[in-house]
């Protein structure tokens, strides 16, 4: 659905890429798909995106999710990471609500690869977010407050 476009697909994980062969070969993507194995540096594969999409169909929280919207990169994410439930749809990243709807994937992708404003929009916002809601002292203290509030409640009773 996006032959169209000059898009380059980076696929980063631990699986074996043989195991995807003969579907790379199916939709002709061996000159536009890259396998790459984790690494402990993944700055440098956010860095080398203009874009991240995870169309997990479970995925508990999905720390990718925050980490390429720190980095600025506009987000495409399955309502079924916990994470995206920290995102505002259309402002600071994309949800998706089926992420097995590869026409609403197909869709997100050509809008922003349509609007470079739009990407860029929202990766600054995404950023911005990431920065003031999601660092380590935020995450703290969150904790922290949840505890003394409990603690007071408790108290009370």
């Amino acid at each position: 659905m996006l032959t169209d476009l000059p898009l380059r697909v980076l696929v980063v994980g631990s699986d074996d890429p043989v195991l995807f062969r003969a579907l790379v070969e199916e939709l002709c993507m061996q000159d536009r798909l890259r396998f790459e194995a984790p690494s402990s540096d993944v700055l440098l594969f956010y860095a080398a995106a203009d874009l991240s999409v995870g169309p997990s169909l479970e995925d508990s929280f999905g720390l990718p999710i925050l980490e390429a919207m720190a980095c600025g990169l506009p987000v495409i994410a399955s309502a079924n990471a916990g994470a995206s439930e920290m995102m505002r749809d259309g402002e600071t990243g994309f949800i998706l609500a089926d992420p097995q709807d590869h026409v609403q994937v197909a869709h997100l992708i050509r809008r922003a690869y349509s609007d470079p404003t739009l990407r860029q929009g929202v990766g600054e916002a995404a950023s911005r977010y990431v920065l003031a809601n999601c660092g380590w002292d935020e995450n703290a203290e969150k904790p922290s407050r949840f505890v003394e509030s409990a603690l007071r409640q408790s108290s009370k009773n």
